[in-house]
């Protein structure tokens, strides 16, 4: 028998920020902002989103700035996938550095 609980995979993300935009909630339900939504550029050319929501104390990146995220992995029937802001991509970097170190 299963244990039904919600997974969150998380992946990192790197880039140059292309472009950022406020989500809002429909107007019958406030208008209010809810994230914003930045689109980053990879050195190949794939371009990514990712939102931080807006009761998250993360920084928000400046538009051609480089970032690396860690970001959790949502998926909906009506949505799709999307990706959420997490934490700074550094700290991934450091395990998986200390991890291959160790591996060796």
């Amino acid at each position: 028998m299963a244990i039904a609980r919600t997974v969150r995979p998380l992946v990192l993300i790197y880039g140059t920020v292309e472009t950022s935009r406020e989500l809002r909630k429909k107007p019958e339900n406030g208008g209010d902002i809810y994230a914003t939504e930045f689109t980053v550029k990879q050195p190949g050319g794939a371009l990514l989103s990712y939102s931080i929501y807006a009761n998250s104390s993360a920084p928000h990146p400046k538009i051609g700035s480089f970032v690396a995220a860690e970001c959790s992995i949502e998926e909906s029937r009506n949505f799709g996938a999307s990706l959420s802001y997490e934490r700074p991509g550094e700290n991934a970097l450091d395990l998986i550095a200390s991890t291959l170190t160790a591996a060796k």
